[in-house]
């Protein structure tokens, strides 16, 4: 959903075979960005667009679905390394990624599900891009969802100038999720605030995927409407985070306090597993946005925590 210039709300439907580029990181993107030639390594296909002190990459590794439970850990490990390589070289950091994993929550035969495998090979490869197993401080917001096809697709904002992380009061950092999570865990923070070095103005916040979860544990599980209340709370805790405010973990915030910090955002980007759920979140979410005052990247309703 987008918020226009006359703050009323309108929504579309996208399909993510093949994943679109979000809306917001686009507008970013400035007209006269410039597009370099395809880049191959080790299998993976690299495009980059750079416009002033931003760049998009966005990675392809075809076929990932079909690939067997190690040889995938190995690809998303690489995937990331070569990611990580590319903006080393021009110089630029992440400020969000978008990750589109073929088949997420599907059980591998070792146990683990994809998702848990994907985690696995994306922290190898950030202890390699930071050179320590404690980066935590220096992730950028990202998100991980499902997808139709059989592409494993990473889009990447970067910048040259690196964003400030901003965790939730509400919510376990997600680089420190225990092991009922997989051997590794996720790397991401909640937000990445962006600042004005970029050259975007005033600080802009980029919000990660979001959804149910207080601490680690996900919540209301297959009832979508109780799940897009309690996502909507986080929202509002993590709005109120940046804004200063002192809220406790786990404290309800009244109902003109959630609504003044929901009315932030500018731009969400809602996951859906059933697409039955559809028209009632799209429905539910405008009233509870009203107001929009600030620029906020785009927040992502996951399909597995």
């Amino acid at each position: 959903m987008t918020a226009t210039a006359d703050h009323a709300w309108g929504s579309r439907a996208l399909s993510l075979d093949p994943p679109v580029p979000p809306t917001r990181a686009a507008e970013r993107m400035a007209r006269d960005a410039i597009e370099s030639e395809a880049l191959l390594s080790e299998g993976t296909l690299i495009r980059v667009s750079k416009s002033g002190e931003l760049s998009f990459l966005r990675a392809i590794l075809p076929a990932a679905k079909n690939l067997a439970d190690r040889e995938f850990r190995v690809c998303v490990e690489r995937i990331h390394l070569a990611i990580g390589k590319l903006l080393r070289e021009r110089g630029h950091v992440p400020l969000h990624v978008w990750n589109y994993v073929p088949g997420i929550c599907a059980r591998a035969s070792c146990g683990l599900s994809r998702y848990e495998l994907f985690n696995l090979g994306r922290h190898l490869a950030y202890t390699a891009w930071y050179e320590s197993v404690r980066f935590g401080e220096h992730l950028a917001a990202a998100s991980a969802v499902d997808q139709r096809g059989d592409d494993l697709v990473v889009h990447v904002l970067a910048g040259s100038h690196p964003g400030v992380a901003l965790e939730n009061p509400r919510q376990t950092p997600a680089y420190r999720y225990s092991h009922r999570y997989g051997p590794l865990p996720p790397c991401f923070s909640r937000a990445t605030i962006v600042l004005e070095p970029l050259g975007v103005g005033t600080p802009w916040v980029i919000v990660a995927g979001t959804s149910s979860i207080v601490g680690e544990d996900t919540r209301h599980a297959g009832d979508s409407e109780a799940q897009l209340d309690e996502t909507l709370l986080n929202l509002a805790h993590l709005s109120a985070a940046f804004s200063g405010d002192r809220t406790r973990a786990g404290e309800r915030l009244g109902a003109d306090e959630r609504a003044r910090t929901l009315a932030r955002f500018h731009h969400l980007r809602v996951y859906l597993v059933r697409e039955s759920d559809a028209g009632n979140v799209v429905a539910s979410i405008p009233s509870a946005l009203v107001r929009p005052s600030w620029n906020a990247g785009s927040a992502c309703f996951p399909r597995c925590p």
